[in-house]
């Protein structure tokens, strides 16, 4: 007994299995079949003669289970997703696509930046509900209090909100609770100091709480976060590791003349190679002799 051959086809297959087999038949003539399957005459004699040599087998797709003409290349999808991963992490995909186009020159659409975005782990889809929907052009309310808390109400009922703070600070209270992370937090820490906290500026004062007025201008030496990079991470870095260097040698003042024993002449400029190096010499401890000491040995 021959094995049996298993076929997987698709629902608009199998139905042109049925209009091609008629025609195979006599059954029904070659220009209705082509009416019926939205193809020319000349492509259902094709299927015809294809299902006459190998039968139902031969109407499926070729092309199945091979990669599409049209895909993106390969280098194209791993310079977007990481120029996203550095810049645009915190965008959606419809500004993300639009920053890729104006500063990168990669035009991909939005769609798919949105399906890079799912598939990385950037991008939760979220969809609408009806109550949701319901408030689209209604008038909502923002309600703050003086210790900082928020409440969005509509309607005079209070809706379920998640406070979203793109400029997330490090406080001393996180690197106490999180000993084990307290040399990242505390870079973290450096660079959140060197970063233009502004907030939108719309939004109003909270000099009610020690916050200070709002300025409109940028303090001088501060980058906004997208334009931080990982220079700026490094240079805090060799900050932090030279500060924590010259606080050690402070503490030991010993360490600091074996250092300078090992200071190299030829180094130094041309108008210092004559100083005398044997003036940094560590001191050496004096031998002294014992008091009750036999003066006839």
């Amino acid at each position: 007994m021959s094995e049996i051959e298993t076929i997987t086809m698709s629902m608009r297959e199998v139905d042109r299995v049925k209009v091609i087999e008629a025609v195979v038949d006599g059954r029904l003539m070659t220009w209705r079949a082509a009416e019926r399957l939205g193809m020319s005459r000349r492509q259902v004699e094709r299927l015809a003669s294809r299902y006459r040599a190998e039968g139902a087998a031969g109407l499926v797709s070729k092309r199945r289970g091979k990669p599409s003409n049209h895909q993106l290349p390969e280098d194209t999808i791993c310079r977007a997703l990481a120029l996203i991963h550095e810049r645009y992490a915190d965008f959606g995909p419809t500004l993300a696509c639009e920053k890729l186009v104006e500063c990168h020159g990669i035009g991909l659409a939005k769609e798919t930046v949105r399906q890079l975005m799912i598939d990385a782990g950037l991008w939760v889809p979220q969809r609408d509900t009806l109550e949701n929907r319901k408030l689209i052009g209604r008038y909502i309310e923002v309600w703050e209090y003086p210790d900082g808390r928020k409440e969005i109400r509509a309607n005079g009922k209070l809706i379920a909100s998640r406070a979203y703070d793109r400029l997330a600070e490090v406080d001393q209270g996180a690197i106490v609770e999180h000993k084990r992370l307290a040399h990242v937090l505390e870079i973290s820490q450096a660079i959140q100091a060197e970063r233009d906290n502004r907030r939108i500026g719309k939004a109003p004062s909270r000099a009610h709480r020690g916050a200070g007025v709002k300025t409109h201008e940028r303090v001088p030496g501060t980058k906004k976060q997208r334009e931080l990079t990982q220079a700026d991470v490094e240079q805090v870095i060799v900050q932090m590791s030279s500060h924590k260097n010259m606080k050690s040698t402070a503490e030991n003042p010993s360490d600091r003349s074996v250092q300078a024993s090992d200071i190299n002449a030829g180094a130094l400029p041309d108008h210092m190679q004559s100083f005398d190096t044997t003036l940094l010499q560590p001191r050496k401890k004096r031998n002294r002799s014992p008091r009750n000491r036999d003066i006839s040995t």
